[in-house]
């Protein structure tokens, strides 16, 4: 029989995903309320004896998001982007806690999920060589809720929250 699994969960609406730091002694998740300057409140789970904590109770929480690169000009590869209302690239961007692991710059002629399959199978492949036992768990807007994105996360082992 195998150990119960504890659970953390944000809830609550304005609530932003929670970012997560992480030390060999302590985890840390943060989140704060969106739209608002006030600091955020931290929940800190800490291990006060002198062992690490195992590897395999550790979270890779990763955010994937796009964003808007305004140009000012004629630059190659410009496209008007109607949501955003103006000319400008659509760069992918892609972290765990506040470490970035991709920033990929791509034209805005395509949907926020264009290419970041990808880039999410290769990262998740040098997280799992780094360690294999780690819990990976995706965060996205509703602009990646696509059935490759969400079949490839379940193949592969992968948990995600998308928007909808």
């Amino acid at each position: 029989m195998s150990p119960p699994r504890e659970r953390i969960t944000v809830r609550g609406t304005g609530v932003a995903a929670p970012a997560v730091a992480l030390s060999s002694t302590a985890l840390t998740f943060a989140s704060q309320t969106a739209g608002t300057t006030s600091p955020p409140q931290a929940l800190t789970l800490t291990n006060s004896g002198s062992a690490a904590l195992p590897i395999s109770s550790i979270v890779a929480a990763t955010w994937v998001d796009t964003t808007d690169l305004p140009l000012h000009g004629k630059q190659e590869g410009r496209f008007f982007h109607g949501y955003y209302d103006h000319y400008c690239y659509l760069p992918l961007y892609i972290f765990c806690g506040e470490q970035v692991l991709c920033a990929r710059l791509r034209e805005a002629n395509h949907d926020a999920a264009f290419g970041s399959l990808r880039e999410i199978q290769r990262i998740v492949a040098h997280i799992r060589t780094a360690w294999p036992a780690v819990k990976i768990i995706l965060r996205g807007d509703s602009g990646f809720c696509r059935n490759a994105w969400m079949s490839w996360c379940e193949d592969n082992g992968v948990d995600f929250v998308l928007g909808l």
